[in-house]
């Protein structure tokens, strides 16, 4: 009999710790098997997703109090339903970002198309969002950036003896956070690590570009990046953006800037390219290797 109330104590625990977080069908799941929410913290292979909202400052300014609550509230809302439902765990919310992650504490094998999954279908709940809020005469058009990394990381019960959340930390994670925050110079939408391209390349619901070889700040290694394209440019942009960034790699910036200024005005890595492009061409780096190195967040 005390076995029993025990085992029901912990299951009520679980479920409530868990129920704003993971969808019905996975906290069932963690219930036939409670050990898999061991105190403490595991090194595991996870997909982590950052999202934030561009120009938040600017909408939260012209607002009520009443009226921003009820923008965000809709938004997560809307974006929560959708990483839970593709089998993910929203770790926190911090201000009008996303932090979520999948493979635990539950194992996914098909973790990264997950991630990415969601982030397309945020995409086109936004439009519906953004649609929504005009027909309810609500000045405020939300754009996000996303970004996806998957790696090693740790992932557990982390925290105080008082008060512990499950959730996961380190490079990896930090890497997601850096990726989410360049979709703004590079006026994109998704991007992901190599890593995480990987895991989805062969799969053709996913449209992808190699946007560039980068060193993020506090880094030494280089790392390739790439963007998922929700709506695929037309009228040669691809093949233009490629061309460019060849030349670009050779150093070759009068003929970069040649594949650029046409389609810069209609593609932000184009106009980010030629930016860069006109800027070397005044400024030309030492011993040009093809990866930029970001000296900011």
């Amino acid at each position: 009999m005390l076995q029993y109330i025990s085992e029901s104590a912990e299951k009520r625990f679980i479920y409530n710790s868990f129920k704003y977080y993971l969808s019905p069908e996975i906290i069932n799941e963690i219930l036939q098997n409670p050990a898999t929410l061991k105190l403490g913290g595991e090194k595991k292979k996870i997909t982590v997703f950052f999202s934030d909202i561009r120009g938040f400052s600017g909408i939260s300014e012209v607002f009520s109090p009443e009226m921003l609550t009820y923008v965000v509230s809709e938004y997560m809302t809307e974006m929560t339903d959708i990483i839970m439902a593709q089998r993910g765990l929203v770790s926190q919310y911090f201000g009008d970002g996303i932090m979520a992650f999948w493979g635990a504490p539950l194992q996914n094998s098909h973790q990264a198309e997950d991630a990415c999954a969601s982030a397309v279908a945020m995409m086109g709940a936004l439009e519906k969002l953004n649609a929504r809020f005009k027909q309810e005469k609500i000045n405020a058009h939300i754009n996000i950036g996303v970004g996806i990394n998957t790696g090693q990381v740790i992932a557990g019960n982390i925290g105080s003896k008082k008060k512990f959340n499950y959730t996961v930390f380190g490079d990896g994670v930090n890497l997601t956070a850096r990726l989410e925050a360049l979709n703004k110079g590079y006026g994109t939408q998704i991007i992901i690590s190599e890593s995480t391209k990987k895991e989805i390349e062969h799969n053709p619901a996913f449209i992808l570009r190699a946007l560039d070889t980068i060193v993020v700040k506090g880094k030494q290694e280089p790392t390739n990046i790439f963007e998922i394209l929700v709506k695929p440019p037309h009228n040669g942009i691809l093949e233009g953006f490629n061309r460019g960034r060849q030349y670009y790699k050779e150093g070759n910036w009068q003929a970069a800037v040649k594949e650029f200024e046409p389609i810069a005005g209609q593609d932000g890595p184009s106009r980010l390219f030629l930016e860069r492009c006109l800027h070397f061409q005044k400024n030309p780096p030492v011993a040009w290797n093809g990866i930029y190195e970001f000296k900011h967040k």
